[in-house]
């Protein structure tokens, strides 16, 4: 094996022959890597430039979020608007048919007044009504 040195906080080591030291020298490693990753997440995270890129990252991917939601609710808002406008449209239907059932009720009722005359007799007066538009 060669020889294998570094230096982690100013303690060095040196590779020895000795698979003790080895064995040392590679938790020291490890565990230097575990600090050190410890260390550049830390960094990371505490940046200025960095902190505000991932809040504006998550917020506006919680934006699209709440606009998405929004069309889906308007979307189903416009669905029942349409369906209202379907059935409002059968009851416009309906009273047109009403209303031109009725005018042909209207126009073709007779009414009779029956009149009683001087001499007891009875006479009656058919008259037909109408509705004329203005």
């Amino acid at each position: 094996m060669g020889s294998l040195s570094f230096c982690i906080t100013g303690n060095c080591c040196t590779n020895a022959k000795e698979t003790v030291s080895m064995g040392c020298q590679i938790n020291i490693l490890t565990k230097f890597h575990k600090d050190w990753m410890k260390t550049v997440t830390s960094i990371v995270y505490t940046s200025d430039s960095i902190n505000i890129l991932t809040k504006f990252h998550q917020d506006w991917m919680q934006n699209i979020n709440i606009l998405t939601k929004f069309h889906k609710d308007w979307m189903k808002t416009i669905n029942i608007l349409t369906k209202f406008h379907k059935d409002w449209m059968k009851t416009i239907n309906i009273l047109t048919k009403f209303h031109k059932d009725w005018m042909k009720t209207v126009t073709s009722t007779v009414y009779t007044n029956k009149l009683l005359t001087d001499a007891g007799h009875h006479t009656s007066h058919k008259l037909t009504m109408s509705l004329c538009d203005r």
